[in-house]
């Protein structure tokens, strides 16, 4: 009985389906005929003017305003340039996008000096430009924010001022997060990237009880993202020869170090929270210093500035490269020649040292005079190690002689050589200075004209000195 429910229950929902799938067919089908068909013929011009107007025409202010805005992100640069600086700015923040030293050809791998952050991709309006100075402007969360740069006509200083207005009807709090610069690895050129002075890229933060320096900067890690509650003298960046030290000249709560990728890291500050009331305004200032590591120019400056250049971790390295450093400026005052002045300190030091390379060279010698017996001790002894270390350990306590003595005094010795070639290296003095056939006392001594051929190892630049002092040594050990 139940099966036979089923299949009449079967078979009725089969017919109610496909009754309705064949008046659905039918439907539409006469719908498709009803429809108008739509002509490829070309339309007639009479017929086109007698078709009617839109009922809501276009509103040309509002496609007016959205062009505008349009226009408005689009990137426009303005440049100020001084006899020491060249900076061209960017309406995108406001900011500083690219910073130049002329004299020497150096292009910074900074970037985003002095924008706020949050607003990168705000667009500013540039509201006044002078020869020195310039003036851009926007409005963001009830603010009038103002940012007006201007450079020193006769000091590596540029200089920027950022005021916050309040234009909202009622008392807000400020907290801004400045962005002092963002180091950017991909700017360096090739041939900084395969040289080793890559490793001498570094940054400073510079705050009241302690000092963060990393070395190796142009390569970042989620490890060295950091904020720190607490002041902030400065912070910077340097290589070889030149730096970039950002000073806020207004209270800060905490600083931050932020990685933003592999190549790129991020240094700034936070102002801390103030109540503004209506038309209310506050200024920050801010200055920064881009220049060659000159220790006397930045003490000029009376901020610290001069503890960014460190020759060497070490402090006694560091304190010998320094006094080399200010006995070869003393010299060129005398001397107005850096290669006479290099060959002078190297003299000195020389000569200075040279008790020492004579009681190590008397040591050596009178070792070597004692050769013979201590090879006899050793024959002797040879199946017993003990007694021979003994034997020997007490002729040289007969003869007075120390096994160290001629090594000794090379010891004493090292770091004076390390800290001269640190001070040498890092001296941005001679950078572009000449002497006798070179060009460059911070490059390698190449002939002024290329070799016409190559050389293995060598290549086709041929290096005199290297020569020169394979000469002089081979008359010194004589």
């Amino acid at each position: 009985m139940m099966e036979k429910r089923t299949l009449i229950a079967v078979l009725l929902t089969l017919a109610v389906l496909t009754i309705y799938n064949t008046y659905s067919s039918r439907q539409a089908v006469q719908n498709f005929q009803e429809s108008p068909v739509v002509s490829s013929q070309p339309i007639a011009r009479e017929d086109v003017a007698q078709v009617p107007e839109a009922r809501e025409p276009v509103d040309i202010k509002a496609v007016s305003s959205i062009l505008e805005k349009t226009q408005q992100q689009e990137e426009k640069t303005s440049v100020l340039e001084s006899q020491l600086i060249r900076a061209e700015f960017s309406n995108m923040g406001g900011r500083i996008k690219t910073i130049s030293l002329p004299r020497y050809n150096y292009n910074y791998p900074i970037t985003n000096l002095f924008s706020i952050e949050g607003l990168e991709q705000q667009s500013f309006r540039l509201e006044a430009q002078t020869p020195s100075s310039l003036t851009y402007s926007t409005q963001s969360n009830g603010y009038l924010i103002t940012k007006k740069y201007s450079l020193s006509e006769d000091a590596y200083a540029l200089f920027c001022d950022i005021t916050l207005k309040n234009i909202s009807p009622s008392a807000q709090k400020q907290n801004y997060q400045i962005s002092f610069f963002t180091i950017d690895a991909d700017e360096f050129d090739e041939q900084l990237q395969k040289s080793r002075d890559k490793n001498l890229l570094e940054y400073v933060v510079s705050m009241p009880e302690n000092m963060i320096r990393k070395s190796n900067a142009y390569k970042f890690s989620q490890k060295e993202k950091s904020n720190q509650k607490m002041p902030v003298n400065w912070a910077g960046f340097r290589d070889r020869y030149f730096c970039l030290i950002a000073k806020p000249e207004f209270v800060t709560e905490s600083m931050s170090v932020n990685p933003i990728s592999d190549t790129k890291l991020s240094v700034g500050v936070d102002t801390g929270p103030s109540q503004l009331a209506p038309g209310q305004s506050v200024t920050l200032k801010s200055m920064a210093y881009a220049g060659p590591q000159d220790r006397d120019i930045l003490k000029s400056f009376d901020s610290g500035f001069e503890e960014i250049v460190v020759f060497s971790n070490f402090g006694l390295l560091n304190a010998i490269s320094n006094g080399v450093i200010m006995l070869m400026a003393f010299m060129y005052k005398i001397i107005p020649s850096w290669g006479v002045c290099i060959i002078l300190i190297s003299c000195i030091i020389y000569f200075a040292l040279y008790p020492l390379t004579i009681k190590g060279m008397m040591s050596m010698k009178r070792m070597q005079s004692l050769q013979p017996r201590i090879n006899q001790l050793r024959e002797q002894y040879k199946n017993n190690p003990q007694r021979l270390n003994k034997e020997i350990m007490e002729f040289y306590k007969e003869n007075k002689i120390n096994p160290l003595g001629g090594c000794f005094p090379l010891i004493l010795q090292m770091p004076v050589f390390i800290a001269l070639y640190q001070a040498l290296w890092r001296s941005v003095a001679f950078k572009g200075a000449s002497f006798l056939w070179i060009k460059d006392l911070s490059e390698p001594d190449r002939l002024i004209y290329p070799l016409p051929f190559t050389l293995p190892i060598i290549g086709n630049e041929f290096n005199i000195l290297p020569i020169l002092m394979m000469i002089v040594m081979f008359f010194q050990q004589k």
